[in-house]
Order: structure tokens, then sequence, then C-alpha cells
């Protein structure tokens, strides 16, 4: 070959065109290599989130649960409704006002909790059961005016709320649905405080509001110091 057909331009057109095409698969994979994902990298991580635990679902024992703490309240206030009534005074007075008070606000509190667990509190026949002995209770009430009422009726109180404490116990270790449980035990607290000051009471009934004698009134002789 000559030079001059070697350096004929249309030669050195197709050489670079040649060297190009023979270029361009060579860069393509490399821009492919270089757009592949990088692959993540291996981080330290702590342990997965556990899931917090599925709560219980209410059962119908729930529900009997909450009907009978229902007919527990439903009971003493109806005592402290009467004993309001019988005019009892000072700390007995006090006594009846906050166990009105509390226990109105728990059945209350028995409502809502029913519904917001869907639970239809029906009246069985241990809540049946339980209103009679209210009754018997009242029963034994009626009759009975002044100290000799105070005193009954805190005796009414202490028995009530020891029977309370026992079946609160019971129903703690039956109910299944969390929120229910959460609500015995706080009930239980009260019940337990209710006793405490009935425990107290019981012996003084009637008692604490005698007026002191005044320095008029006679007094008992005393034997003379010899």
């Amino acid at each position: 070959m000559n030079a001059k057909r070697l350096f004929d331009p249309r030669c050195t057109a197709a050489l670079a065109m040649t060297a190009a095409l023979l270029a361009f698969p060579a860069r393509s994979a490399h821009a492919q290599e270089n757009a592949r994902p990088t692959p993540p990298r291996n981080e330290e991580h702590g342990p997965p989130a556990q899931a917090p635990p599925e709560q219980a679902e209410a059962t119908t024992g729930d529900a009997e649960i909450l009907a009978q703490v229902m007919a527990l309240d439903e009971n003493e206030v109806q005592a402290a409704r009467a004993a309001q009534d019988r005019k009892v005074t000072g700390p007995v007075l006090r006594f009846a006002k906050m166990i009105e008070q509390h226990h109105r606000q728990d059945m209350q509190d028995v409502r809502a909790l029913g519904v917001k667990l869907g639970l239809t509190l029906t009246t069985t026949t241990t809540v049946e059961q339980l209103h009679a002995k209210g009754e018997e209770a009242m029963s034994r009430l009626s009759p009975l005016t002044g100290e000799e009422f105070g005193r009954a009726f805190m005796t009414e109180m202490v028995n009530g709320h020891r029977e309370a404490l026992q079946m609160l116990d019971d129903f703690l270790k039956t109910a299944q649905n969390d929120e229910l449980k959460q609500h015995l035990t706080a009930v239980r607290q009260k019940i337990a405080m209710h006793l405490q000051e009935a425990e107290k009471l019981q012996g003084h009934a009637g008692k604490a509001d005698r007026p002191a004698p005044s320095s008029s009134e006679p007094r008992p002789e005393q034997p003379l110091l010899v």
C-alpha cells in the first residue's frame, strides 16, 4: 500500500468509526456496572421490637364479675343512705357519706367499663343473692334508732366489707381482661380502706358525739384520801 492511499481521508474516517464501535461496548459495560445498586451496608441493629402482648378479650365470666361488683355497690349505697336518713352524726355520718360517694362513683365506673368492653351486666342468681343479703342487712337496721342504730350500722359495714374483700380476691383470680383486673385492684384498695375505718369506728359508734359533762353537772363522789 502506498503512502497516498494510507492517508486517504475516507480510510482514516473508516478506521476511526471502527475504533469507536469497538470501544463502545466496553464503556457501556463499565457504565452498567457502575449503575448497579450498591448493596446495603451491614449495619448493626438492635433486636427487633417486640409487639405488645395481646390483651385477653372480656368474657361472660368478666360480665358476671362486673354485675356482682355493681350489686355490692348498690347494697353499700342503700345502707349509707339509711344511716344518713336516721340522722347519725359525727364520725359515723362522715363515714356514711364517704361510703355513698365512693360506691356511687364505682357504679358509674362499672357501667362505663362494661360499655367499653362490650359486656352486658345481667341479673344472675348470684347477683340476686347479693341483693337479698343487702335487704337482710337493711331489715336488721330498720327497727333501730339512735346510738343503737349507729353501732349496728358500723357492724354491718365491717362484716360487709370483709366479705367484699374476699370476693374481690376471688374475682382477681378469675378475671380475664386486663382493664377489669386494674379496676378490681383499685376497688379492692378502697374497700380495704373502708374496712380499716369501719373497724376503728365500730367500738365507738354513738359515743363520740356525746357532749362532755358541764362543770355544773353532779359528778360521782370520789373516795376520800385517808
